[in-house]
């Protein structure tokens, strides 16, 4: 059915498709804005506990030198980006994405009340008329039997007359309705391209934006990539070498040769601590007072 105005009318059905599309988009890109929001919090916590460089005492090389904490610097350098990148993303959605999509829903549902506001008179006129035609119809049927009947009645050629008059209005209230739906489908069309047109910018808008963050991101991540690749792993080593080799060579002023000679104690050299005769003897032990062999 066309040009009823109603939600019955393909027009209407057609732009209320329209509307509810465009609200569809607005939800998945509201959904990937709370995502986006998420992800960025998650991101930014891992940052925050992942405490590199370490602000205590610590015996690895400076943050400014090339080093184990150096790489920890690289790569929160690389999420710092991600993390950018999401707020990037939400900001343009929810400037940009979401506000040209919800004018776009409300020129839609202006549009459709033009449609209907235009539509519906000449239709519910049309089917006023149709019923005063109707009725005059049925005035005819009657003083045409009450003729052939004799009876004194109205004028059937008088009701004739009437049916013609209501019938030429009904033909032009129905070539009204055609020429305004026809019109109305012009319009639309034209309109529709645009809508289209403008409903792909936005699309096209999100995706060139998260390119061009995706391009930075690799950016960052191949500088990060190229730091790995020149790292020296025995750095860390050599420095630490440097610094506590000496300290590390004498640990507590040690040589590696102590001996027993080294050590000095009391009495260590008296009469009573000095042994005249060492060797294998037999002593005799036991309850039994058997001979066993011994050192002494």
């Amino acid at each position: 059915m066309a040009g009823s105005a109603t939600a019955d009318d393909i027009m209407v059905y057609r732009l209320s498709s329209w509307k509810l599309l465009v609200k569809t988009y607005t939800s998945y890109f509201e959904a990937l804005v709370s995502a986006e929001k998420a992800a960025k919090k998650t991101l930014e916590k891992a940052m925050s506990d992942f405490d590199v460089p370490l602000k205590e005492d610590h015996c690895f090389t400076s943050f400014d030198r090339a080093g184990v904490q150096q790489l920890g610097s690289q790569l929160k350098n690389v999420h710092q980006m991600f993390s950018a990148q999401h707020s990037s993303v939400i900001q343009g959605m929810e400037s940009d994405t979401l506000m040209q999509l919800d004018k776009l829903r409300a020129e839609i549902k202006d549009c459709l009340k033009v449609y209907t506001d235009h539509l519906s008179p000449i239709y519910k006129r049309l089917r006023k008329q149709a019923k005063e035609v109707e009725e005059c119809k049925e005035k005819l049927v009657h003083a045409v039997e009450s003729y052939k009947k004799k009876h004194r009645a109205s004028d059937a050629w008088l009701m004739q007359q009437q049916v013609r008059r209501e019938l030429v209005k009904q033909a032009e209230l129905e070539n009204a309705l055609f020429m305004a739906v026809q019109a109305e489908r012009e319009r639309l069309n034209r309109w529709e391209a645009t809508v289209a047109e403008r409903l792909r910018d936005i699309v096209a808008s999100v995706v060139v934006r998260e390119r061009d963050s995706v391009q930075t991101n690799l950016g960052s991540i191949n500088s990060c990539l190229g730091y790995l690749g020149q790292f020296d792993p025995a750095s860390e080593t050599r420095v630490f070498e440097q610094h506590f080799g000496p300290v590390l060579s004498a640990p507590m002023g040690l040589s590696g040769h102590s001996a027993l000679a080294d050590y000095d104690y009391m009495h260590r050299d008296s009469e009573a601590t000095t042994v005249l005769l060492e060797g294998p003897l037999e002593r005799e032990k036991g309850v039994v007072k058997k001979f066993q062999p011994t050192y002494a």
